[in-house]
């Protein structure tokens, strides 16, 4: 499960109804309604009670979110030449490592 952190502008959907974070204060959260720009706040408690409940669902969680784990990097853009080099130094590493076993 990815991390998630309630930010202002993150857009999600709350009963059936599209809201974004507007303004933090202490623990609660000002939540605009984008189609009928009511403001509703909630606590941190709620909103991850609503979460948990199936009540609130995030549009894109991770999609403004940096890369933080190799297992998730995208290496198509690395060039050849790059890739030939890694493959010898890991050959030469793992030959090296099999004959001190």
């Amino acid at each position: 499960m990815t991390r998630v952190r309630f930010a202002t502008g993150l857009h999600l959907w709350w009963h059936n109804r599209e809201y974004v974070i507007k303004q933090k204060a202490e623990n609660r959260f000002q939540l605009l309604n984008e189609s009928t720009l009511q403001t509703t706040w909630l606590t941190e408690k709620q909103l991850v009670q609503s979460f948990f409940a199936h009540e609130l669902t995030l549009n894109n969680p991770v999609e403004n979110q940096t890369i933080k784990s190799y297992q998730e990097a995208d290496y198509v853009q690395i060039p050849d030449s790059l890739k030939a080099k890694a493959e010898r130094k890991e050959k030469y590493i793992k030959a090296v490592l099999d004959q001190n076993e």
